[in-house]
């Protein structure tokens, strides 16, 4: 099923009430989650290949991997389980985790983080323009309730941020290994990136590019580590293998040539990947 389906099958309250067990989230914060599982729900429909995955972490709790993305992206995105909870976990479960996990950054759809900078905007303007300071007047108590929201929102997302780094940090199988800290701040931006600068992304190209340097980056590293992107493996180039210290005959049998090829990929990749980021990193920064 897809996120989408999985909050269409699931009442609100089921899914709150899950939350709040599971992530001691205040009562004040639930009309931004309903406000949230309303608008995924109602979001046109698009095609995606992209996945999300429910896993159990280094602590024995579930978590939520490749959820750092703007809702409208998330919605119709298929939902894989880790095979450690098939049959060990609910519907309502899964969909709580979901709407926890996919709300790391913010709350807010993009269209109310839109109206919140538009409120702030006119705030500086009152100052100065009469006629602006009239207008926040009239909708003075609509303000004030907004931006109570907008706190609330910003320390619910410092709450998720700890638990990201957190088990980024003490991952019992990869904290150890600079690649996989490397890989979760790749990660993390490119969904800050795709979640905070999409206008900014569709009108710039020269911070599209940005963003594709940082997405190679961290499709390298994958590679790097386990072989995860294994698309394209076996088309990779033999002539160079000995470069890499890989010894490949000319009689392979062909499930062994598979193999080969395997390594070979993941042994270019591990040797691309620090001169790639090293040629970009900086332009990741530069906002």
């Amino acid at each position: 099923m897809t996120y989408r389906e999985y909050l269409s099958k699931c009442s609100f309250d089921e899914i709150w009430e899950v939350i709040r067990a599971a992530y001691d989230e205040p009562v004040e914060i639930k009309p931004l989650y309903r406000r949230l599982y309303d608008s995924i729900i109602s979001f046109p429909k698009l095609n995606t290949e992209e996945i999300m995955v429910v896993y159990t972490d280094s602590f024995s709790e579930p978590a939520v991997a490749n959820c750092l993305a703007p809702y409208e992206e998330l919605a119709d995105r298929e939902v894989e389980l880790s095979f450690d909870l098939i049959d060990e976990i609910s519907d309502v479960q899964i969909a709580a985790h979901l709407l926890w996990w996919s709300s790391i950054f913010s709350l807010r759809t993009a269209e109310e983080r839109s109206d919140c900078i538009l409120y702030a905007s006119k705030e500086n303007w009152a100052r100065m323009d009469p006629k602006v300071n009239g207008e926040l007047e009239a909708h003075k108590d609509e303000w004030v309730h907004l931006k109570e929201l907008w706190d609330i929102d910003k320390r619910s997302s410092k709450r998720k941020l700890l638990r990201f780094w957190r088990d980024t940090i003490l991952d019992d199988f990869n904290s150890q290994s600079l690649r996989w800290l490397i890989l979760r701040k790749l990660e993390y931006s490119i969904g800050y990136w795709n979640f905070f600068y999409q206008k900014r992304l569709k009108r710039d190209g020269k911070w599209r590019e940005r963003l594709r340097h940082m997405q190679t980056a961290y499709k390298l590293l994958n590679i790097s580590m386990d072989g995860e992107e294994r698309e394209g493996s076996s088309n990779v180039n033999l002539r160079n293998a000995a470069r890499f210290e890989i010894e490949v005959k000319g009689d392979e049998d062909p499930g062994i040539l598979e193999c080969i090829k395997y390594d070979l990929w993941m042994e270019k990749a591990t040797n691309l990947i620090f001169p790639y980021i090293g040629r970009h990193y900086r332009e990741w920064y530069r906002h």
